[in-house]
């Protein structure tokens, strides 16, 4: 009898454990997106209707730029671009943890989660894979850029890397995961800057923070035909996708704004204004517990239930 009752305690001792990392209150987000702050040194959030602006994380931080979120673990990673150093944080800005340091200003970050890895653009010359835990060191893909190479887009499944050149050759160009394979897809001008895709309809979305006819927001298919720009504005940097709900949401270091926008770039609309001389660079959303997440916490809190009640009964 004792040792029926000491293995239902520990069972019922691990399950409310779980099922409490598991209620949507343990692991409810801060905020809905999650932009850097390159000037201002900073990492900060705000709800999708503009509200809650919030600094995450404010010190030891200089020049912050692109960022990206890790649905499986719930963390953020970011490139600390003048620390030379890729970083690691929860969406509320705790336990901020560098993973790797010694690096050539790293500006754009993307993540491969399946298999691991981080992959990073280095504002030097280079791309570079390393391990999404921070074990190892980082493995160099692709060397002897001249380009500025800035943002970076993975398309895991059909192992390709996308990316924006800069400064020089102004171009998106492609690659196997493994950098061989390179091609220039699509030629341009300006300053191309952060990159994302839209896998399913084989779309590239790509800011252009450079005046005249290379500004605003652009599309362009992943052969490097019919582009397209959707917004024509200048300022804008950072750029993420919300596919499901047809919006992007955008940073704008000319009018210190984060923006939204439809998928085709109608009905551009202003979140919030910053202060404070900022420089708002990349921008992540942060989406709600998965609902397999909080099936397995409701799972676990109906097991601890049941163990509560059968306990009762071996006591009588």
């Amino acid at each position: 009898m004792h040792t029926a009752k000491t293995i239902l305690g520990t069972l019922l001792r691990s399950s409310l454990i779980i099922g409490a990392l598991m209620l949507p209150g343990s692991i409810a987000k801060a905020v809905d997106l999650i932009f850097t702050n390159e000037s201002a040194n900073s990492i900060q959030g705000v709800d999708f209707d503009g509200s809650n602006l919030t600094t995450l994380i404010n010190t030891g931080l200089d020049e912050p730029r692109s960022i990206a979120y890790n649905s499986s673990n719930g963390l953020i990673y970011f490139a600390d671009t003048s620390n030379s150093a890729i970083k690691r944080a929860t969406t509320s800005g705790a336990s901020v943890t560098t993973l790797f340091s010694g690096l050539d200003q790293p500006s754009g970050i993307a993540l491969d989660v399946t298999n691991g890895h981080i992959y990073f653009t280095e504002d030097g010359t280079r791309i570079r894979r390393a391990n999404l835990d921070g074990t190892g060191s980082p493995t160099t893909l692709i060397s002897g850029l001249s380009e500025n190479p800035r943002g970076i887009a993975l398309d895991v499944a059909n192992n390709h890397m996308y990316w924006t050149n800069s400064n020089t050759n102004e171009s998106i160009e492609r690659a196997n995961l493994d950098g061989s394979n390179r091609s220039i897809i699509y030629t341009t001008s300006g300053s191309p800057k952060n990159i994302r895709l839209d896998i399913s309809n084989q779309l590239i979305y790509y800011t252009n923070n450079a005046g005249g006819s290379s500004q605003g927001v652009w599309r362009v298919e992943f052969d490097g035909s019919n582009p397209t720009r959707i917004i024509n504005a200048t300022g804008y940097t950072g750029i993420d996708l919300d596919l499901t709900n047809s919006r992007m949401y955008l940073t704008n270091q000319l009018n210190e704004t984060i923006e939204r926008a439809n998928i085709d770039g109608t009905g551009l609309t202003t979140l919030t204004s910053l202060s404070g001389s900022p420089d708002p660079y990349g921008i992540v959303i942060i989406p709600e517990p998965s609902t397999y997440a909080l099936l397995l916490g409701a799972l676990a809190l109906g097991v601890a239930g049941y163990l509560r009640h059968r306990s009762k009964d071996l006591k009588e």
